[in-house]
């Protein structure tokens, strides 16, 4: 046997090869079909004691399905030989009831289904469902038990479990493998298969209720309805269509068809030991919904003919039959129905099939469990909350139910003379009497003089005829108790539809044959219909011409005491009367991304737009933008389809309607683009920065979503001026001076991130060279450490914590798109830019006064202010780049070199005030034009940045050896800048925080320089 096994998982290259190989184990088994005998071959011959069947069968299915039907299923179905594979998972119906064959069986489950799907499977599986169903793999494994032993049993347990559990995830395993190319046939779809195999389930307990079961039958069954109720085969509520599964849709009509055939008392017994020994409650509870779900509908719900009594009748003798008698010895399941039928609410039919089956006994009738379910109604319907707060259909429900029980107990019960003076009772028809819904009420006056009268005393509530609410409803319920259900015959016919395959049952059209229907008299019957001696009047009648119709002859009235109606002009006052105009219906929230670029974009046609509504608009678009934009992240494609026409919308936004934070609301808006959809916000916001149709606020949120974005993208923290909501009071800023508005308004956001990189970056290189200075090292030493104190959590580190949280579920990362769609495009556009607007200066140089063109005018792009947040946005992009793979070859020097063209020479021949060739002040000699000191500054971070992150990453190896020039010239720069300030050289715009900012920038990157030229000095070659 093992030089099959290792034959299969070799190549074979001859078909009778392999067919001999595959005849060799089924004919030891005695499962092989006729017409292979004539394959068999002395080569591979077995012994004639049958082999070990669970040792060898699954590794020849392994070996199957993973080496021979890939390769050779196709050859053998056109040869009509495919079958031999097949009888290793399913053997034919001539071996169907072999032990073998069922053994054979249990193992293809648990291999099929371990091995992913192919159509070979699928069909395998199919087929399996057909010829081998759940009653057959029951006998496989307790038809022929070897031996009573405990061990024995548990082994077969543990079988029965598997294949519970093997047969139920079919399909499962068939959908999740379904695709385009790979269809799972129909009897592995839910409906189909489950509704199969509840059938076969019910034909298993029919077979084993015909020999003497034991309580391992019954257990093995109630395992397989825990599995099914788990799996959801048996659902607390009817399905809504046929592809949902049911086992009581399926097995109801089956069981309903056998009791009226008259099947044996066993078959009963199995029904009720079965649903005793499920081990838990819940579950319990769960299959006695489902049951109750698929009973036959009594329609109408209180029908009094005897056609609708006898459903009713039927129906509860199939509940006996199934669950038993409501036997209050029967703990389990007496809770059990107790908790199904107070827990949820049914319609009176269903409370006539209750109260029928409860009073249904072995010999006589159960009124033991009528006054047990009496309890449990009263307890219910005298609720003050049940009163109070109920629905009308769950007063119904348990004031029918309680009025039936009532009817059903006999007369001579001292039970309900109890009731009457039973004070809980008597109190809830008093609230019940004070309710101020009619129908409620009613409820309560029904039950109080029901009771009464059964009872022996007289109460009595007048208003029982009429068309108000409820009194049509009682009047109904009064007839229907005068009798009762169980004194009919239950109907052998199906007068009302089954709710099988999903369909509602249908309406009962039976005559009444009850003798309190009302017949014709025989005057009556006698009596010809109208329409066999008078004939219909016409709908036409043709007037002769001396004839007339009075009800065309005109009358005379009374003057009329109303007041005229408006003439059109007074109607026209009213309506131009501004306090009388009825107010515009408000502007609906934004669902789509489409609705909000049509609402930021604003009115677009030739009628004038309304300004109040035009406002209202833009401010419910920018109220919900960042969260729709922010939704729509990980749905479809819809915001990678309108981000840029976004972008455009509030790039293009002015606060015309002066709303209440909307800057903030807009830069919000703004960021969410670029952090959800970089790719195709980030390069379109760009390309908008540089046009010249923007002012300075538009152009710095357009700057701002770029480096909030990309931090955001990087999982770094933003500033927690950036994150306060829109709620907070802020300073009115716009109503100050300038110096005011810098003394008490905030810093800029991005000047805040800005400082807090260079901060940290001069504090890297203070650590690194203290140890270089020896008064640094002594006073280190001699300095007491302060004790570490608890520190308030600030709301700009709960902001960051919260970033860092959020941004986990993030899957694009700054460093993959930070050089495509960041920064190279930022730097390009620059260049693009510049070049264009020295083109347009020096062809206006000959001009005098305003007609010369100026690049650096207010609102430029030149301006130093706009310059300034340029640079600062290209700092921080830098920053949060470094761990792209592109960072030390193409990031670095490209930030580099745009930072020092910059920071060395003005971009624009005139600056913003309009002077022209303007000198370092305190340095006459200086005949080059120096740009301002926020510029330089800015500039002077992004160098210090870049140096930074080049000894971070690679000691600054790729910067000092193959971008020499480059380094070497800012080395020279820095050194020529730090020796002007030391001269007390001012530069224009320099004094305050700027001074500290740019003389210790300067410092630093002095410092970072020295660093790496030192490092690498001798292995620089200068090639200037």
């Amino acid at each position: 046997m093992e030089d099959i096994i290792n034959a299969l998982k070799q190549p074979i290259t001859d078909s009778s090869h392999l067919l001999a190989l595959l005849a060799a184990p089924l004919n030891n088994l005695g499962i092989l079909p006729p017409r292979f005998r004539a394959n068999l071959s002395s080569q591979f011959s077995l012994p004639r004691e049958q082999i070990s069947i669970s040792r060898f069968i699954p590794v020849i299915q392994h070996s199957i399905l993973t080496q021979v039907a890939p390769t050779w299923r196709s050859f053998l179905e056109e040869q009509e030989s495919s079958d031999i594979l097949d009888q290793y998972f399913c053997p034919d119906i001539f071996y169907n009831y072999s032990a073998t064959a069922g053994e054979i069986v249990l193992l293809a489950h648990s291999t099929l289904l371990s091995h992913p799907m192919d159509v070979f499977s699928m069909r395998l599986l199919s087929r399996i469902s057909r010829e081998y169903p759940v009653d057959r793999l029951h006998q496989a494994i307790f038809g022929n038990p070897k031996s009573r032993s405990a061990h024995d049993a548990a082994k077969r347990t543990l079988a029965w479990e598997d294949c519970v559990r093997n047969i139920v995830a079919v399909p499962v395993k068939a959908a999740n493998a379904t695709s385009d190319s790979l269809t799972a046939p129909v009897e592995l779809h839910d409906g189909p298969y489950f509704d199969n195999m509840s059938k076969r389930c019910e034909a298993l307990v029919y077979s084993l209720s015909s020999a003497n079961h034991s309580e391992e039958a019954v257990g093995s069954i109630a395992s397989l309805l825990v599995k099914l109720v788990n799996t959801g085969v048996i659902p607390s509520t009817p399905p809504s269509s046929t592809t949902q599964p049911s086992f009581f849709r399926a097995v109801l009509p089956i069981i309903r068809q056998r009791f009226q055939n008259g099947a044996e008392p066993a078959y009963r017994r199995f029904w009720n030991d079965l649903l005793d020994s499920v081990p838990s409650s819940i579950i319990l509870q769960k299959i006695l919904l489902s049951l109750f779900a698929s009973l036959a509908a009594i329609s109408p719900a209180t029908g009094n003919s005897i056609a609708q009594r006898g459903l009713v009748r039927r129906e509860a003798n199939l509940l006996w039959n199934i669950v038993g008698t409501l036997d209050p010895c029967k703990d389990a399941i007496w809770e059990a129905v107790a908790a199904c039928v107070t827990s949820k609410v049914y319609d009176e039919g269903f409370a006539r099939i209750l109260v029928c089956w409860t009073a249904t006994g072995e010999r006589a009738e159960n009124t033991q469990g009528l006054e047990l379910l009496l309890g449990k109604t009263i307890d219910v319907w005298s609720s003050p909350r049940h009163i109070k707060h109920s629905l009308i259909s769950k007063h119904h429900y348990f004031t029918s139910l309680l009025l039936l029980i009532i009817s059903s107990l006999p007369s001579s019960s001292n039970h309900v003379r109890e009731l009457a003076l039973e004070p809980s009772l008597i109190n809830a028809v008093g609230i019940y009497i004070g309710h101020q819904d009619a129908s409620v009420r009613r409820c309560g006056m029904l039950v109080g003089e029901t009771v009464a009268s059964k009872a022996g005393k007289t109460l009595q509530f007048d208003g029982w005829e009429g068309d108000e609410p409820g009194r049509a409803w009682c009047r109904t319920l009064r007839t229907l108790i005068v009798g009762r259900d169980i004194d009919v015959a239950p109907s052998a016919e199906d007068e009302v539809a089954d709710p099988i395959d999903g369909q509602a049952p249908a309406e009962t059209r039976s005559t009444p044959t009850d003798s309190r229907t009302p017949k014709p008299s025989p005057a009556a019957r006698n009596r010809k219909p109208a329409s066999d001696t008078t004939k219909n009047p016409p709908l036409i009648t043709v007037l002769s011409g001396d004839e007339s119709d009075d009800s065309l002859e005109g009358y005379a009235s009374d003057t009329s005491s109303r007041a005229p109606s408006p003439t059109q002009s007074e109607l026209d006052d009213i309506e131009k009367d501004p306090t009388l105009v009825v107010q515009p219906k408000k502007a609906q929230k934004p669902v789509y991304l489409v609705q909000l670029g049509e609402m930021i974009r604003g009115h677009t046609g030739l009628q004038a737009p309304d300004g109040n509504e035009e406002a209202q608009k833009l401010e419910v678009a920018l109220d919900a933008a960042e969260d729709l934009i922010r939704r729509k992240r990980d749905y479809g494609s819809e915001l990678e389809e309108n981000a840029v026409n976004m972008v455009y919308g509030f790039a293009g936004l002015q606060d015309n309607y002066e709303l209440d934070g909307f800057d903030e609301k807009r830069q919000a808006a703004l960021t969410a683009l670029v952090a959800c959809c970089p790719q195709k916000s980030a390069p379109c916001a760009i390309q908008e920065v540089f046009k010249n149709q923007y002012s300075i606020a538009q152009r710095s949120a357009l700057l701002n979503a770029l480096a909030f974005g990309a931090r955001e993208l990087a999982r770094l923290p933003l500033p927690a001026s950036h994150t306060r909501t829109i709620d907070q009071p802020t300073f009115p800023s716009k109503q100050l001076t300038s110096n005011l508005h810098n003394k008490y308004a905030p810093s800029a956001p991005l000047r805040q991130i800005t400082d807090g990189i260079r901060r940290q970056v001069i504090d890297n290189v203070v650590d690194a060279n203290e140890d270089k200075v020896p008064q640094l090292v002594r006073e280190k030493r001699l300095r007491v450490a302060q004790p570490a104190k608890v520190q308030e959590i600030t709301k700009s580190s709960r902001t960051s914590m919260k970033t860092t949280t959020t941004a986990a579920v993030q899957t694009i990362t700054f460093s993959q798109v930070a050089a495509e769609h960041f920064i190279m495009p930022l730097i390009n556009r620059y260049w693009h830019f510049l070049r264009d607007e020295q083109t347009r200066e020096e062809r206006t140089t000959l001009l005098k006064g305003r007609n010369r063109y100026a690049g650096a005018g207010i609102g430029m792009l030149l301006n130093p202010l706009v310059l300034s947040h340029l640079l600062m946005t290209l700092a921080i992009l830098v920053h949060a780049s470094r761990n792209a793979t592109e960072w030390l070859n193409i990031i670095s020097p490209n930030a580099l070199e745009l930072a020092i063209a910059v920071g060395t020479r003005a971009a624009s021949t005139r600056d913003s005030d309009g002077e022209e060739d303007v000198e370092v002040v305190g340095d006459p000699k200086a005949a080059n034009k120096t740009p301002e000191a926020s510029v330089v500054t800015s500039a002077l971070e992004i160098v210090l940045i870049v140096l930074d992150g080049s000894l971070a990453l690679d000691q600054g190896r790729t910067l000092g050896l193959e971008y020499t020039p480059l380094l070497l010239g800012l080395w020279e720069w820095a050194n020529a800048l730090f020796a002007m300030l030391e001269r007390g050289v001012r530069i224009k715009g320099e004094g305050g925080v700027q001074e500290v900012k740019l003389r210790s920038t300067v410092a630093g990157v002095l410092l970072k320089t020295e660093e790496i030229r030192s490092q690498w000095l001798r292995s620089i070659i200068d090639t200037r």
